[in-house]
């Protein structure tokens, strides 16, 4: 079937922190934070800054992901539930073997 609009997003967001992450100064300051914080400190980085920014960003692609995790659960119960098939029948059984059938 077709690509979900996930995987595009995630693949374009990818791209972004790539092309952020090899291609601008900012960074250059992360990978430099990261490999030696005294020294990007020395170099004149302002290391609380860019912590607090790879902090949020890091948030924001955490909340990115888990609104995709809540649609692909979402679109898998929906298309569970209105079909009619093996998934659904096993389902029922619990449901009838813990007494929790409406």
């Amino acid at each position: 079937t077709g690509v979900s609009y996930g995987s595009v997003l995630m693949l374009i967001m990818f791209a972004i922190a790539w092309f952020v992450l090899r291609q601008t100064a900012a960074g250059r300051h992360v990978y430099a934070l990261g490999g030696n914080p005294e020294g990007a400190r020395l170099s004149g980085i302002r290391t609380q800054r860019v912590l607090l920014c790879v902090y949020a960003t890091a948030g924001f692609l955490y909340g990115v992901a888990a609104l995709l995790l809540v649609e692909l659960f979402i679109t898998s119960t929906t298309a569970c539930t209105a079909r009619k098939g093996p998934a659904q029948k096993a389902g029922r059984s619990i449901d009838n073997a813990l007494g929790t059938n409406k």
